[in-house]
């Protein structure tokens, strides 16, 4: 089953709608098949860590909530 939604990242990680919320869950997928995330709170570190591995290389296509 699936662990988070784009919602539940875009309110954790304070993103705004758009391509890298995509990217982060297909991360977060992935490493929960590959056992690596199990829970909720896996799949939000998970992807929190791979925002600030990616984030500057698609800087120019995030969208941060104030």
């Amino acid at each position: 089953p699936r662990l988070v939604t784009g919602h539940h990242l875009m309110e954790a990680l304070r993103l705004g709608p758009g391509p890298v919320v995509g990217e982060l869950l297909e991360g977060v997928r992935e490493a929960q098949v590959a056992g690596e995330v199990v829970s909720q709170e896996d799949a939000l570190g998970c992807a929190k860590k791979m925002l600030k591995t990616i984030s500057k290389p698609l800087a120019p296509r995030l969208k941060v909530r104030a």
